[in-house]
């Protein structure tokens, strides 16, 4: 390859290609253009992920149902936008909750955790993470609900409470949340329990705040919390976890947006596409190597990942770990199942594929009928400085007598040999 730039380059005619057709046939001759993808072992993925893989179809890559389902407007099922599954484990980005708040929790630490925030924050898959290295530490199961677990694990209970928003059966969630923070109430005491709830924070303050007389020491202290993170109210006993107060798209490439993304394009789910007929046309293959090769995806990422932070910085949306993947599954498959690719393809309509290219999904471009604007991607849109009218600019363009921000240098008919 190098050879080819050099003598396409070259100053002197003789020393470049003579016709366009040599210099076709020369990069034809170039073995391969591309770094060869490193084989990710499947090792880390459920037996269900493993065989759905293993037993692919021609042409499709089953992975990507799976995927799709992540967009919350995507028009067969969004089912994969709550709860935790083996996709969820398989691409799950550890953050400061696991590496600090995971391990002192199951050190027994403290007596009560609340992770607050908002839906889709990652408060629940958070304390079923807990959960999951606790059982595999040998925890037993006590008890077991939709809505939380108790565990006895190394001679301490582990309570859980998934959505204390949530009615149980024929109690109310206010019934629910007395009896979780039961020892924390007036006259109550410590029964030596951990506990780990996870409420969104308007129903948080609602509660304490209607309850007030009850629970007096969680009243200020949480409250206070919420108000001002930099506070403390508590010693180790009880940590308050504000998620509304984490931005996912800060912090370059150790933001939790950058690492999500490519969580899902370096994982273990695209080895049936290295086989697929469509895979030198397809755009979902193209927009997963772009964001996975070793040398364009790291800036491909921080780029995608600046303009996603506008969202943020423009105070649009608090953006959430289940809006980061709704987003992130819009930008790489636009609701395309590889079916529909295949359709795509055979129907030879440039247009149509470039516009299933990763960057066109910035502005909104590429939906396929039937299906709704991922709502990020909307946001995203909104940032189209062509969508605003500046008349000044406008009309100096139009003029040219504005001053000038691109040239080239002059050339004469005499400096080309």
């Amino acid at each position: 390859l190098s050879e080819f730039l050099v003598r396409a380059c070259a100053p002197y005619r003789d020393e470049r290609f003579t016709t366009a057709l040599e210099m076709r046939l020369a990069l034809e001759a170039i073995d391969t253009l591309l770094e060869p993808e490193p084989a990710v072992a499947p090792n880390d993925l459920s037996p269900a992920l493993r065989d759905l893989l293993a037993n692919a179809p021609p042409n499709v890559n089953p992975i990507v149902h799976r995927f799709l389902a992540l967009s919350s407007q995507a028009r067969r099922t969004n089912r994969g936008t709550r709860g935790i599954d083996d996709l969820t484990e398989a691409t799950y980005v550890e953050t400061r909750l696991d590496s600090e708040l995971h391990r002192s929790v199951l050190d027994g630490r403290h007596r009560l955790v609340i992770v607050t925030g908002n839906a889709g924050d990652g408060k629940t898959a958070f304390i079923q993470q807990v959960e999951h290295s606790a059982r595999r530490n040998n925890a037993r199961v006590v008890a077991e609900t939709p809505n939380g677990m108790h565990l006895h694990y190394l001679g301490r209970e582990i309570r859980t409470l998934y959505d204390g928003s949530q009615d149980e059966d024929d109690r109310t969630s206010d019934e629910v949340l007395r009896e979780f923070l039961g020892p924390f109430a007036k006259g109550a005491g410590p029964d030596g329990s951990i506990r780990l709830a996870a409420i969104n924070e308007g129903r948080l303050r609602d509660f304490l705040l209607t309850h007030r007389d009850s629970f007096k020491y969680l009243v200020e202290g949480v409250i206070g919390t919420l108000d001002d993170p930099a506070s403390h109210y508590f010693d180790n006993d009880v940590v308050v976890v504000n998620l509304n107060a984490r931005s996912v798209t800060a912090g370059g490439a150790n933001s939790i947006f950058s690492q999500q993304l490519q969580k899902i394009v370096s994982g273990p789910f695209w080895s049936p596409c290295q086989s697929c007929d469509h895979r030198t046309r397809c755009p979902i293959k193209h927009n997963v190597d772009t964001f996975r090769d070793p040398t364009s995806g790291p800036a491909a990422t921080e780029r995608l990942r600046t303009l996603v932070d506008l969202i943020r910085l423009r105070r649009r949306r608090h953006l959430t770990m289940r809006d980061v993947r709704s987003l992130i599954s819009h930008l790489l498959f636009r609701d395309r199942s590889c079916e529909e690719v295949s359709e795509l393809l055979a129907d030879e309509s440039p247009l149509a594929i470039v516009d299933l290219a990763y960057f066109q999904a910035v502005g909104g471009i590429g939906v396929p009928a039937g299906s709704i604007l991922e709502r990020g991607a909307a946001l995203l849109a909104e940032v189209d400085l062509a969508l605003v009218a500046n008349p000044d600019d406008d009309r100096a363009i139009a003029r040219g007598s504005g001053p000038r921000v691109m040239a080239f240098p002059e050339r004469s008919a005499a400096g080309f040999m």
